[in-house]
């Protein structure tokens, strides 16, 4: 049993594997082309919609379905955003080009060890162009409501398909109208007239099989001719992978099992919360205006009548002076119309669907409240606010930093100043009594500031920390930290909007799909300043170069044996024999060959990105028939700052970790560069330390062993940390004088074909990398300079383990200087 599930696994990630190369090799071939304009929106129409003919493959009892009728064109779709456009750029290629390249090798070289592996062209022609549908369907011959799985893929190219899918998979030939079993994950496979079709349970293959291959059953009994599936599709015209779920027949399949009364209560319920009028959910994945969106969209059975969900939580549009208050240079906005009273009686039908009694306990607090609080929780507080709230960043980031968050701002609206202010009074003045009475300790007490005549309540979290609340002329303001209370009573005496920024303008105009109005604002929207260093982009190079190369292993020769995949059971030790051992198998040279060809100094700098900043946005707005909903990614969200953000750190963090890694990167080498020039700094102040002693006569020692112990007495220093392997890692210039303040007294012995230059400590203590052809030239230019003054120069090679044992008197073999010697050391 486990031998099948290594081979399964095995064949799984082969097919990653594919996959990942596929969209790996329109990189490597694409050279320096750039990526085509940006395209403009052009409506799609649903008559000729490519996702209703793949989705006639679905059965009509699918609830929930995946459909991609063209992975290519979703590939060109991302070709043509905003992001895409900035990896095309030269800067961009001269940093990933490398690295691309080596994948193109490392895979070329996996071919020769497996020939049954495909070309690259031929990966991303047979996997990359293919039609995909998957759904989970209502099982016919089931009472309790189980659903079955549905997946296939057909290919533009089946032949090609056909070939490649065994190999990449582990699997034989693939079964030409005959079912395969997937034991023990269940479900089996079969390959049928140019499409891969998989069904679990096993024992509905055939009759769907059967169903794909009648044209006439097919079109009359599938998803295609469900009213919702084709409502949603439309709705969303520009979306290249479609998810759309049947909302309302998936609620009736949760409730099969129920009878009588408990069925009864059940529909009671949804109506009373709405669930009987959401008829289907969908999300897609496309491009609008050169932006990578999320799009969703939620259907309505009856978008006349009122809804208990979506109308407290989402009005018809935000007023404009709910952001009236949100600086104009606002790095995050985000603004949401909230029926407060309507919300209230949310939560009441909720409790009551717990238990009846819930109302009654809820109605006992709000009494406990009232006494303790001196006012009314409903009528006093909630039902004087003004339905939209407000969430913005001060322009300046004032971040808390155990919990990297940015400083952000809350504000409602009140109706009735004055009450509102009064109950934000009491309840602190509750919590200030009962602190003086010792109920409180003084961590949890509040503390009370005003910033240009305001009052401000500085609160403590059990979690969090502490939060600031005040009543600014006619708004509840929440702050996370005190700054940001500050900065919002500054901004509110300022009197600027963000609605005058033509960049937030711009954005809210590019998600809601029409010219921006004030007047006329979503019911919902989120809008995100770019600020970013390019965190963005190195996140996504981080993360691709990260899963190109672990699929690249995944083709490899580690998993591709169950039996050394069995003992990857044991955890892995990164510095013991079982890493060594790893990194000596196929999979081992190929995350060394990736990863060393990672040159982090080439990622370009904070003024490359600052030319490719774009903001993004975020809008949920209601319609006649339903909920539009339209992300740009990635997801806006609060910025932790102006400089490299948390996930910026994060992603460092995660690439030091794999340069910490012998030999893997040139940062590495790097680091180790440093800690060469620091040794051979110290080894430089030992030389002028010797030098001026009255003893030596202001020369340097005729053999590297006289610093030694009076000047030097760490050995170590002459241990390289680029060549610590080797027994020789510097030569030492004997004869040369501490005047000759440009002649070479001690240099790095390295190999030419592995370097590009040496680390160099001159007479006059400067330590400088100088390339090859430098270093000769200044050998040279020494040649001439002992011939003319009849000086004699000698090459001492540096054997550290000779200065670990002084006690040894062998003499170091020295011979006179010859011209370009040093080069081959």
């Amino acid at each position: 049993m486990k031998r099948v599930i290594a081979q399964v696994y095995a064949g799984w990630l082969r097919l990653l594997a594919a996959l990942s190369i596929a969209c790996l090799s329109g990189s490597l071939y694409a050279g320096e082309a750039q990526v085509p304009p940006v395209q403009t929106d052009t409506p799609a129409e649903v008559a000729v919609d490519p996702r209703l003919a793949a989705a006639e493959l679905l059965p009509a009892k699918a609830r929930i379905a995946l459909v991609v009728p063209d992975l290519s064109a979703l590939v060109r779709c991302a070709t043509q955003s905003h992001l895409a456009q900035v990896f095309s750029t030269p800067e961009m290629h001269v940093f990933l080009r490398p690295v691309l390249r080596q994948m193109g090798t490392a895979w070329d070289n996996l071919r020769k060890r497996r020939p049954d592996l495909p070309a690259l062209e031929a990966l991303e022609s047979g996997l990359a162009t293919a039609q995909v549908v998957a759904a989970s369907y209502r099982r016919e011959d089931d009472g309790q409501g189980a659903h079955g799985m549905l997946v296939t893929i057909k290919p533009k190219d089946p032949q090609l398909f056909a070939r490649l899918f065994p190999s990449l998979l582990g699997l034989g030939p693939l079964p030409d109208r005959k079912a395969l079993d997937l034991e023990p994950y269940g479900g089996a496979i079969t390959w049928s007239d140019g499409q891969l079709t998989y069904c679990r349970p096993a024992k509905d293959l055939g009759a769907m099989v059967s169903r794909l291959a009648d044209p006439k059953v097919r079109s009359a009994s599938s998803m295609a001719q469900s009213e919702t599936f084709r409502c949603l599709s439309a709705q969303l015209p520009q979306a290249q992978a479609l998810l759309a779920i049947d909302v309302k027949s998936l609620f009736q399949d949760l409730l099969v099992g129920l009878e009588g009364a408990r069925r009864t209560a059940a529909l009671d319920r949804m109506a009373q919360v709405g669930f009987d009028d959401l008829q289907g959910l969908a999300f897609g994945l496309g491009a609008k205006s050169g932006s990578p969106v999320l799009e969703g969209f939620l259907l309505r059975a009856d978008g006349k009548r009122a809804h208990p969900i979506l109308d407290p939580v989402i009005g018809l549009g935000v007023s404009s002076r709910a952001l009236s208050r949100a600086d104009r240079g606002a790095p995050y906005a985000s603004a949401v119309h909230v029926d407060w009273m309507g919300l209230l009686a949310l939560v009441r039908i909720f409790m009551a669907g717990i238990h009846p009694d819930m109302v009654k306990v809820m109605a006992g607090k709000m009494n406990e409240f009232r006494e303790s609080f001196g006012f009314e929780l409903e009528s006093d507080f909630l039902a004087n606010l003004e339905p939209e709230v407000t969430v913005y960043q001060t322009e300046v980031d004032t971040s808390a930093p155990p919990f990297l968050t940015p400083g952000l701002v809350l504000t409602v609206r009140a109706k009735d100043r004055k009450k509102v202010a009064a109950c934000v009074e009491k309840i602190f003045g509750k919590i200030e009594r009962d602190s003086a009475a010792g109920k409180e300790s003084e961590e949890q007490a509040v503390r009370r500031y005003e910033h240009l005549g305001h009052l401000l309540y500085y609160i403590p979290l059990p979690t969090y920390g502490r939060l600031v609340v005040g009543v600014l002329e006619d708004r509840v303001v929440i702050a996370t930290t005190l700054s940001a209370a500050r900065r919002a009573v500054e901004q509110s005496a300022a009197k600027t909007s963000l609605l005058e920024d033509e960049d937030f303008r711009a954005t809210i105009a590019r998600v809601t799909g029409r010219p921006f109005d004030s007047d006329a604002l979503p019911g919902v929207l989120i809008y995100e300043r770019d600020r970013g260093t390019g965190s963005t982009e190195f996140l996504v190079s981080a993360l691709g170069i990260w899963m190109g190369t672990a699929m690249l292993c995944a083709c490899g020769e580690y998993p591709s044996d169950p039996k050394q995949l069995a003992q990857t059971d044991a955890p892995l030790d990164l510095a013991g024999s079982a890493f060594e051992w790893f990194l000596g198998t196929g999979n081992g040279r190929i995350l060394k060959e990736v990863y060393r060809s990672i040159d982090l100094g080439l990622w370009p700098d904070k003024a490359f990105f600052e030319k490719y900043r774009r903001s993004k946005g975020a809008a949920v707005e209601r319609r006649p028939d339903g909920v539009y909903m339209c992300w740009e990614l990635p997801l806006p969200l609060p910025s932790a700052g102006t400089g490299p953000g948390v996930m910026t750190v994060a992603g460092a963090l995660g690439v030091g970790m794999v340069a910490a890694l012998p030999t893997f990167t040139k940062a590495r080498r790097q680091f180790d560069g440093l800690r060469n020039v620091a040794n051979l700094r110290a080894i430089g102040r030992a030389l002028d330390a010797y030098a001026k002693d009255s003893a030596t006569k202001g020369r340097f020692p005729d053999e590297i062993e006289e610093l030694f112990p009076r000047y030097l007495t760490d050995h170590a220093l002459f241990i390289s940390p680029v060549r610590g392997d080797q027994p020789v890692c510097y030569v030492y210039v004997a004869g040369v004088r501490p005047d000759q303040a440009d002649y070479v007294v001690l240099y790095e012995a390295v190999a030419l074909e592995q370097t590009e230059g040496r680390t160099v400590l001159f007479a006059s203590g400067k330590v400088d990398w100088v390339s090859h052809q430098a270093f000769d030239d200044a050998m040279k230019r020494m040649e001439s300079g002992q011939e003319k003054e009849r000086q004699a120069l000698k090459l001492q090679p540096v054997y550290h383990e000779r200065l670990e044992k002084l006690q040894r008197s062998n003499t170091v073999k020295s011979g006179p200087i010859r011209p370009g010697q040093g080069k081959d050391e």
